[in-house]
């Protein structure tokens, strides 16, 4: 879990995935996103609680607090064997 070394893998992700963005989202729930290293509390997010779980999910379709338009977010944990790190949504 090692935010820089992540944030640099992930970047040229982006663009080529075609994604809005990308953040890690640490076992408090606070995300942290690739694009402009804004940090965000996601807890209460039901697809957080669940890949914080260790379970691989996708939103409802919800209305993003970033560009006010519908969006779908996917999470999915950061493992270390069988313990959750995090998550990448």
């Amino acid at each position: 879990m090692e935010w820089e070394r992540q944030r640099a893998s992930l970047l040229r992700d982006v663009a080529r995935l075609g994604y809005m963005d990308l953040a890690i989202v640490d076992k408090q729930g606070q995300a942290r996103y690739v694009g402009d290293d804004s940090v965000s509390n996601l807890a209460l997010r039901d697809y957080i609680t669940k890949a914080l779980r260790g379970e691989r999910a996708v939103s409802d379709v919800i209305i993003s607090r970033v560009i006010n338009k519908p969006v779908v977010m996917y999470a999915v944990p950061i493992m270390d064997g069988q313990t959750v790190l995090g998550a990448l949504i």
